[in-house]
């Protein structure tokens, strides 16, 4: 009797600080006390058993690990922003998206994207600033329409914002195909929009003004469809850029 109580006293010094016993070893002790209900052990099982009640008692239920790590529940994951939908694109809307950000372009939203046209598809290429971007080895690239330059492997401004590629080789076409190919599905460059030239400007009668409401048949090579809006007797195309502000609805 005297071991057993000081073996509870110093199970009751050192324990203070154990976690409560699961219910499935309160079931073994249960267990146990039958198997030994008839041995000389009876008196340990019964006292350890009642000394487990006591510490469920009084501490409850365990705590987990990670609320004990941190003290607190573990953040919520971030939203991943939603990307800008494809839209159409001019040259001159091209060059801005070169990753060039200067003190005018504190409060632009695009300040610092990349984008760069192969075959009248744009591509985001931010994601490789240390290429594409300021002081990278293929800056000259950003926003620009670089098919002709890459089919040709061309460091030349000529090269560059010329759509016209019938004049390449099959050799160079086959190469500005694997520059798509790896833009596509090895890199998985988001796709922005559409590059393309403007119609020509020409005399509008009101009539004819209104059938470019937006609501018309999306030309190839184009995202949306035409969206002509007058103001003072002149026509302005916001189909590129302005088609969430001028579309119908």
């Amino acid at each position: 009797t005297v071991n057993v109580t000081r073996q509870a006293a110093a199970v009751a010094a050192h324990g203070l600080r154990a976690r409560p016993l699961a219910e499935g070893a309160m079931e073994a002790i249960t267990s146990a006390y039958f198997s030994l209900a008839n041995s000389e052990w009876l008196p340990y099982a019964l006292l350890a058993l009642a000394f487990a009640m006591l510490l469920q008692s009084l501490f409850g239920a365990p705590a987990t690990f990670d609320s004990e790590q941190s003290g607190k529940a573990p953040p919520a994951a971030e939203e991943e922003e939603e990307p800008d939908p494809p839209r159409d694109f001019t040259i001159e809307q091209l060059r801005k998206f070169n990753g060039v950000v200067t003190e005018d372009d504190k409060f632009n939203p695009d300040a610092g994207k990349i984008y760069i046209c192969l075959k009248g598809t744009v591509y985001n290429v931010s994601a490789a600033a240390n290429m594409y971007g300021p002081g990278g080895n293929y800056h000259l690239f950003a926003g620009r329409d670089a098919s002709l330059a890459l089919a040709k492997m061309s460091f030349e401004d000529q090269h560059l914002d010329n759509p016209d590629l019938s004049g390449i080789s099959a050799v160079e076409m086959d190469q500005l195909e694997q520059w798509i190919n790896k833009y596509k599905y090895e890199k998985e460059y988001p796709v922005v929009g559409k590059l393309s030239t403007p119609p020509a400007r020409r005399p509008m009668t009101v009539e004819e003004l209104a059938e470019f409401n937006g609501a018309g048949a999306v030309p190839e090579g184009r995202v949306d469809p035409p969206l002509y809006v007058g103001i003072k007797g002149k026509v302005y195309d916001v189909s590129y850029g302005g088609v969430d502000m001028y579309k119908p609805g």
